[in-house]
């Protein structure tokens, strides 16, 4: 990974020096602090924002004491 010259000033010679050592000793995985484009660094104060929850299936509650009404006795079952 290089610096160039647009994320390093190029009259401060000793932030380029020490950003050019810190990327060496941390390895081209690691940007250094500094040298990222202003574009990619979230904006100030701000927290990014929470993942949305999974959405879960609702199903009615029903009740411990509601039970379904009995049926109908038939008044010509005892003459079967």
């Amino acid at each position: 990974m290089t610096i160039s010259t647009e994320q390093v000033p190029p009259e401060d010679v000793e932030t380029r020096a020490a950003a050019a050592e810190r990327l060496t000793f941390f390895g081209d995985a690691v940007i250094a602090i500094g040298c990222a484009p202003a574009s990619s660094a979230a904006p100030p104060n701000r927290a990014p924002e929470p993942a949305p929850e999974p959405k879960r299936s609702v199903r009615p509650l029903v009740s411990v004491t509601e039970r379904p009404e009995p049926p109908e006795e038939n008044p010509f079952r005892a003459l079967l």
